[in-house]
């Protein structure tokens, strides 16, 4: 069974407009929900009214959008007003410290809870996890979400990307390998993942 997700549900009103009419033309048969996004309800609205059968995962993210955690109890991960201020490089260097990780996890089951939420209140079905920008390639982020993930007999989706995406789009407007780079990171990053998610 071939299943393609859009990413990105609730990032904004225009995205959920996008991401719905492919879901009613039956192009996407999943969306992946970034509960942290100020759109996401009003996505959940849409999906619960007008195509309930869509699939729906959590779209874990610490890099876009305000976190669901108080700010106070994960200052490592954002600014006052909660504004994630951590991109992913930034998240690796600091993914091994313990305090770092705790802040994570924190923010975590937050996201989680919001989903739990969302699904009761608009019928949903939830059905697997991934990240905004593959941050759960970083193996010990990855681990938060594989424990949730094997709890809730949920799929984890994985990120593979082809060498040269960018440079096949844009092969006049840049003499950097972009889409080579990006591979390279995640291969590095997810090369002891299929031992995580068995």
């Amino acid at each position: 069974m071939l299943i393609i997700t859009a990413d990105d549900l609730g990032f904004s009103p225009s995205r959920n407009d996008a991401i719905l009419a492919a879901a009613r033309a039956g192009t996407v048969s999943s969306a992946s929900l970034m509960v942290a996004m100020p759109a996401a309800e009003s996505a959940c609205q849409q999906v619960g009214e007008h195509v309930p059968s869509l699939g729906i995962g959590l779209h874990f993210t610490l890099t876009s959008g305000r976190s669901v955690a108080s700010p106070e109890s994960i200052p490592l991960l954002v600014d006052e007003q909660g504004r994630f201020r951590r991109g992913f490089v930034s998240l690796y260097r600091q993914a091994s410290r313990p305090e770092f990780l705790e802040q994570i996890a924190l923010e975590f089951e937050a996201q989680l809870d919001r989903m739990d939420m969302l699904k009761e209140r608009y019928s949903l079905e939830v059905d697997h996890l991934d990240s905004h920008q593959h941050i759960h390639a970083i193996g010990p982020i990855g681990e938060i979400l594989e424990k949730a993930a094997r709890s809730r007999r949920l799929p984890v989706r994985l990120p593979r990307e082809p060498y040269g995406s960018w440079r096949r789009r844009f092969p006049f407007r840049t003499p950097l390998p972009i889409g080579d780079m990006k591979k390279a990171i995640l291969d590095y990053c997810t090369k002891k993942v299929p031992r995580l998610f068995k």
